[in-house]
């Protein structure tokens, strides 16, 4: 968020502070993003002392491959650690040491390889199965939302009364 920052009060026209907030917006960047700071924990990494980020459609891209599993992988490059969809890399893994380069081709609408997304569409019982709970969730994060909204409007009205 710094480097994004100062990247766009120098150049008023940089991209960076636009990616920044696709990243944290979209679920699946997210999740991408999540999955490199795993990848960057499982090496002995604290990941918030890594520049972290996903890939842009038409980036070229070239680092060594740090992890990755069938949806996502995250890559060490000279300006940090870039998520990149699965399905842009090649179906067989370069070995650890080894760079790989490629141009990034994903917008992160899906995650994976077509096969596997076609299978994840495929099993809607499981999601199904899962939304009454997520449903249940969602109506007590609702309720716990109301609430403390009218606890801010409460304590507005007091200060309101006070001054």
């Amino acid at each position: 968020m710094i480097e994004a920052s100062i990247e766009t009060t120098n150049d008023p026209s940089s991209q960076a502070m636009k990616h920044l907030i696709q990243d944290a917006m979209d679920p699946n960047r997210r999740e991408a993003i999540r999955s490199a700071m795993s990848d960057l924990e499982q090496a002995g990494e604290k990941p918030f002392e890594h520049n972290i980020r996903t890939a842009r459609p038409g980036e070229v891209i070239e680092g060594q491959v740090l992890g990755h599993d069938n949806r996502v992988a995250s890559l060490v490059t000279d300006r940090g650690i870039v998520a990149v969809d699965r399905a842009d890399l090649p179906e067989r893994m370069p070995p650890d040491d080894e760079e790989v380069k490629f141009t990034a081709r994903s917008d992160f609408k899906t995650l994976g390889r077509p096969e596997q997304v076609q299978d994840a569409q495929s099993q809607p019982s499981q999601q199904k199965a899962q939304e009454p709970q997520s449903q249940h969730i969602n109506a007590e994060l609702k309720a716990i939302e109301a609430q403390q909204l009218a606890d801010r409007q409460r304590n507005r009205h007091q200060d309101d009364r006070e001054r």
